[in-house]
């Protein structure tokens, strides 16, 4: 877990807005945004104003995390990691999703007797295939052969919402942290956090359905 802030966590490194792709300069401070998460660090910043017209909404989404009731941060419980489904748990992108099963592994077939599942030939059952190309660290999970996906939750005192434990992991161990649900406001379901690092915003998972 962190012990402060890295503002590069909350840039957008594979986004195709290129100013999302690295730190920029909002209200004169250095920071970062994905689209998902914001901060605002108390540095000051000599960097061009981003080339968006969200400019002015972003700087109100600011303004309305600095007016939040914030309260220290309780301890969080993260949820177990699953095995990494990009690596298959082995930590190395030498594999790739196998064509013939799109990662599914089985397919259900029917006969006029039963139901049974079938192992794919071409991977036998895996999801993932040989890619041919060089082995190296996956990048969906840093090598560790595990990460949480898009999709998961986790539970966070105070917290009306659910929130995504990547997300989360950003701000765990900072020294001082405090947040504030944004219920009623108009980023309803996030979640504002701030430290002597700066102050930044979280969103909240949608219902699920």
């Amino acid at each position: 877990m962190s012990t402060s802030i890295n503002i590069f966590d909350f840039v957008g490194k594979d986004d195709i807005r290129a100013w999302m792709r690295e730190p920029i300069q909002i209200a004169g401070k250095l920071a970062a945004t994905d689209g998902r998460t914001m901060f605002v660090s108390n540095k000051r910043s000599n960097l061009p104003d981003p080339e968006t017209t969200s400019l002015e909404r972003i700087e109100n989404f600011l303004e309305i995390a600095a007016a939040a009731d914030f309260y220290p941060i309780p301890e969080l419980s993260f949820p177990e990691m699953p095995p990494c489904a990009e690596c298959k748990g082995s930590g190395k992108h030498d594999l790739k999703t196998c064509p013939e099963c799109d990662g599914f592994g089985d397919a259900e077939a029917e006969t006029d007797y039963n139901t049974y599942d079938v192992e794919y030939k071409t991977c036998g059952g895996a999801g993932k295939v040989e890619s041919g190309q060089p082995v190296g660290e996956c990048q969906a999970c840093g090598g560790k052969g595990k990460c949480w996906t898009e999709i998961d939750r986790m539970k966070v005192k105070g917290i009306p919402f659910d929130m995504n434990p990547n997300l989360m992991s950003r701000i765990a161990g900072v020294p001082d942290m405090q947040i504030a649900p944004l219920e009623n406001t108009d980023i309803s379901k996030s979640m504002a956090f701030k430290c002597a690092d700066g102050i930044g915003i979280i969103m909240g998972m949608r219902d699920a359905t």
